[in-house]
């Protein structure tokens, strides 16, 4: 092989590797698509539900070690939640609403507070990532059958911090899937006139 050639090809991999790396480390949108949650073959109950936006979590003092995460303020988090519900096929449909004006029929309204949302950087230097919300459903005109309070923390494993903070809001909203799956069966199996 010619000392051009091979140098044209030395150069080829440099950029290709440069490439590579820029990739890297290019921010990954939030995503949250829905599928953690243990999908039900069919629905556990009719309802058709809307997902009002959470309030926000207080504002917080930023130290050296830790500042709120932008990308995880109300309105997203109650966008989060309707995908892994609706993912997850607990109800017929499952929608978010920007306010309880739009609010079209449906029999099942779920509400959140965004209790703390951080992005910490330890004197360690891995990252961390905690988020605590608190989430109720209810029937409309009714008091909440269903609270719960959720919260989940998670050290950074070098991978996009985009990646990172989905994957954490992923998890926190398949669990609470799953716990409102369970109260939506008790409430229908309270609700059925018992069999002999």
């Amino acid at each position: 092989m010619s000392k051009a050639l091979r140098s044209k090809w030395l150069w080829a991999l440099v950029v290709l590797a440069a490439l590579a790396i820029f990739e890297s480390r290019r921010p990954v949108p939030f995503s949250n698509q829905p599928g953690l949650a243990k999908a039900s073959s069919r629905p556990v109950s009719r309802d058709l539900a809307a997902v009002l936006p959470f309030e926000d979590a207080p504002a917080a003092p930023q130290s050296a070690v830790s500042k709120p995460l932008v990308t995880m303020d109300g309105k997203a988090q109650a966008r989060a939640l309707a995908k892994e519900l609706a993912g997850a096929g607990l109800m017929q449909g499952v929608r978010f609403v920007e306010s309880p004006g739009e609010l079209k029929g449906e029999t099942l309204i779920i509400r959140g507070k965004v209790l703390e949302s951080k992005l910490g950087n330890p004197k360690d230097g891995k990252r961390f990532y905690s988020l605590g919300v608190e989430i109720s459903a209810a029937r409309p005109g009714r008091p909440p059958f269903w609270q719960v309070v959720l919260s989940r923390m998670a050290r950074s494993t070098g991978r996009p911090e985009a990646v990172e903070i989905d994957d954490l809001v992923r998890g926190l909203y398949a669990q609470a899937a799953d716990e409102l799956g369970g109260a939506l069966k008790r409430e229908s199996a309270a609700a059925s006139p018992a069999k002999n």
